[in-house]
Order: structure tokens, then C-alpha cells, then sequence
């Protein structure tokens, strides 16, 4: 039995097609990511809660430089802490 492709997507925001984006996808056990410019490279695999802490941290501010967020470490079941 074939398994199914792997359905690669990016945000909404990313407007610009030549812009540096990330691509996601929902894979076996887990979340994927990557490179939009390189879609044959590589990607990263995260699991459930790892992925889930860090969409939590994001949607919380603490990578938006407006808000004086930066460089954040991100642990599951931890809140995000500068780093």
C-alpha cells in the first residue's frame, strides 16, 4: 500500500514568494518543517507537545521583537524563557 503524500504548507502571511518562509506539515507522529526554498532538502520532526509548546509561545508573543521578545528557549511543559 502506498502511504500518502505529505501535504507541505506555509503561512498565510508569507506574501512574497522569494521571501524566507517554512513550510509544515502533518507527518507520522509528529509536526514536519521546512526550508520553502529548498522543498527537496532536508526537515525537521517534532513531536505533538514539543510542536504544541512552541505554536503556545509564538501565539504568546515571545518571538515578536515588538514585544520585546528574541532569542527564546522553548521546554515542554515549561514556559518560554529568554535565553
Amino acid at each position: 500500500m502506498r502511504e500518502p503524500a505529505i501535504r507541505w504548507r506555509k503561512s498565510s502571511y508569507s506574501l512574497n514568494e522569494n521571501a524566507c518562509c517554512v513550510e509544515v506539515a502533518d507527518i507520522a507522529a509528529g509536526i514536519g518543517v521546512r526550508d520553502s526554498k529548498d522543498p527537496e532538502g532536508s526537515a525537521l520532526r517534532f513531536g505533538p507537545r514539543t510542536w504544541a509548546a512552541f505554536v503556545g509561545s509564538v501565539r504568546a508573543g515571545a518571538y515578536d521583537s515588538t514585544t520585546g521578545g528574541g532569542h527564546v528557549r522553548v521546554e515542554v511543559g515549561r514556559p518560554p524563557q529568554e535565553g
